[in-house]
């Protein structure tokens, strides 16, 4: 029975253990992949590669513009639709929803944004 007691108290503090350490992990994880994604130490990760997209909800108030856009090998995802936050939200005013596009992405604090923008041939 002492044995029993033994076992059952050792399951526990495993269980435990795994509980605290999953949400430390969670909590983590994000910020070890942003800081070696490229930018080796620095916050804010630059590129200025353009990537092709067509536009597909612009939320000028709030400075967020809806793209689907192809692959961003920069960042090693595949081609999607995404919100970006823009650097300048005066940037929309010259967009419409459908315009097919040409954008850099970056990567700042965490966040996509586009850097700049500029209509497709």
């Amino acid at each position: 029975m002492n044995h029993q007691k033994k076992s059952t108290s050792a399951h526990q503090r495993a269980i435990s253990a795994v509980v605290i350490t999953c949400p430390l992990l969670c909590a983590i994880l994000p910020a070890w992949a942003d800081h070696h994604e490229g930018g080796h130490g620095t916050a804010n990760a630059q590129v200025s590669e353009k990537v092709h997209a067509e536009i597909r909800r612009i939320d000028a108030e709030n400075g967020k513009i809806t793209l689907k856009h192809e692959a961003l090998t920069q960042f090693n995802m595949g081609a999607m639709t995404m919100v970006f936050r823009v650097e300048d939200p005066s940037l929309l005013t010259s967009f419409s929803v459908g315009d097919k596009v040409r954008f850099v992405p970056a990567k700042k604090n965490g966040q996509f944004v586009v850097q700049s923008m500029e209509k497709a041939d």
